[in-house]
């Protein structure tokens, strides 16, 4: 298995990498050709569809990734399922979209998520063949199967909106996206496509995609918080340059949808075994808060100059909310592990509990500071909500070992000068701060020297065994 993880891992990473790239290079082009209001209604547009994306899908996809001892009978029941209630959802989303252009005060809105409808559809279909793949730990194949549908998407949408400069231009890429992604998926698992299916089958299957998918979507509903809060009580171009900095944010920190991805049918396996998966926690946190923390730490000293240079003058508020958004998204990174394994333990609830406390933290700073601050208010409620992942942990520990959290606050600690050093320091100044500070941790952490040197060694091999 740690074969697989690893080559399926290296996989998932070089083709993020080259889909970050690609995804940046497409939020520059569309935001700084459409300005921010028009890039506003795309941003509220695609929060909401990609929160319904996942609520479609109704944790089904999470079953077939888990249960041991799966029928091929229940995935293709799956599959007519997805079918029957997809063309039923999409129906309802029509209907409902203009309660949501009427909320954020721009019709637009409207357009934009009934254009991005059939999507919808393509997702939950593609998913069910995507999730037997990564069943068996196929990684490889399914990072080839979003990066090649990423890369369709932005050549199609980069294409239109040079030559329309509208917004509906820049969400009609996702539509092909999804498709492209489906004929992959089935491609290289087919699932064979029938009409009928029956609750009592499919009885254990939505217990468990009921309980996975309340917790989930709980937590979900942050991708809500820009087209619900931030673009009715700051406006739409405020909802733009919120939005710009957390795609930023996203993209530099592209290794974290790797691990997450990858995360649960891995924890899954490593259940049964308490050392195993204490290890694979206290590694995995460590080497996420480095590599996390340190891409952002740098870009931090750069982002005043790299962000108007790249998206225009109008955007440089984005810059300067970047590093609380960054520490935010580093914060949650390190709790993936920490819920994945609370989802293949069975134990949803737990992860219910924590996104309940967590987005309401959050939606309530936005209801107080929103009306008074504009988007600063949206970094109030950021850090206001950081400390309810204390209750992942504290639900972790019930049933599990407790994880060494020490090297990782260390790493944590030595980031948060040079982050938010970039507010007020030269790239220059902000760069030695970095070198210090990091050096500091090198020299008082020995878990984090090791990190280090397993990391490097292991590259190191890796080589020579190619070379030989």
């Amino acid at each position: 298995m740690k074969s697989k993880v690893l080559k399926g891992g290296v996989s998932m990473a070089l083709r993020q990498i080259l889909s970050a790239l690609l995804s940046l290079l497409n939020t520059l082009v569309v935001a700084r050709i459409l300005g921010p209001k028009q890039y506003g209604i795309v941003a509220i547009s695609l929060g909401i569809f990609f929160f319904l994306t996942f609520v479609g899908k109704m944790g089904l996809n999470t079953y077939i990734v888990r249960k041991p001892d799966l029928a091929k009978r229940e995935v293709e029941e799956i599959l007519a399922f997805y079918n029957t209630v997809g063309v039923l959802l999409c129906f309802l989303i029509w209907l409902l979209a203009p309660v949501f252009g009427l909320w954020t005060g721009n019709s637009q809105v409207s357009t934009a998520l009934r254009f991005l409808i059939p999507a919808i559809w393509f997702d939950m279909v593609g998913m069910v063949a995507s999730s037997m793949l990564e069943r068996d730990l196929k990684f490889g194949k399914i990072s080839f199967i979003f990066a090649l549908s990423e890369i369709t998407n932005y050549a199609l949408s980069l294409t239109l909106v040079i030559v329309y400069k509208n917004y509906l231009a820049a969400v009609s890429g996702y539509v092909l996206q999804f498709l492209v992604y489906a004929i992959l998926a089935f491609f290289y698992n087919p699932v064979r496509w029938r009409l009928r299916w029956s609750f009592e089958s499919l009885a254990p299957a939505c217990r468990y995609g009921f309980s996975y998918s309340s917790s989930n979507s709980i937590l979900n509903l942050r991708s809500l918080t820009i087209p619900l809060f931030v673009s009715r009580f700051a406006g739409i171009e405020a909802a733009a340059i919120v939005n710009v900095a957390l795609r930023v944010s996203q993209k530099l920190l592209l290794l974290r949808a790797v691990i997450r991805n990858m995360s649960i049918s891995v924890m899954a396996k490593l259940i049964g075994e308490p050392n195993s998966l204490n290890r694979a926690l206290n590694k995995g946190m460590l080497y996420q808060s480095l590599l996390m923390g340190s891409i952002c730490a740098a870009f931090s000293g750069f982002s005043a100059w790299v962000i108007p240079t790249m998206f225009g003058q109008e955007w440089i508020l984005s810059a300067k909310i970047f590093p609380f958004v960054g520490l935010s998204i580093i914060v949650s990174a390190l709790f993936d592990l920490q819920t994945s394994v609370l989802y293949a333990s069975d134990h949803n609830g737990e992860v219910i509990k924590f996104s309940v406390v967590n987005i309401g933290l959050i939606w309530l700073s936005c209801l107080c500071f929103l009306p008074f601050f504009g988007v600063w208010g949206y970094c109030f409620a950021e850090m206001i909500s950081l400390p309810s992942y204390y209750l992942v942990h504290r639900s972790l520990i019930k049933y599990f070992k407790v994880p060494n959290y020490k090297p990782t606050f260390l790493v944590i600690l030595a980031t948060l000068p040079p982050l938010f050093g970039g507010l007020w320091l030269s790239p220059l100044y902000n760069l030695l701060l970095m070198l210090l500070s990091y050096g500091i941790l090198l020299a008082v952490s020995s878990p984090v020297r090791q990190a280090l040197v397993d990391v490097l060694g292991d590259r190191l091999t890796s080589i020579l065994k190619r070379s030989a």
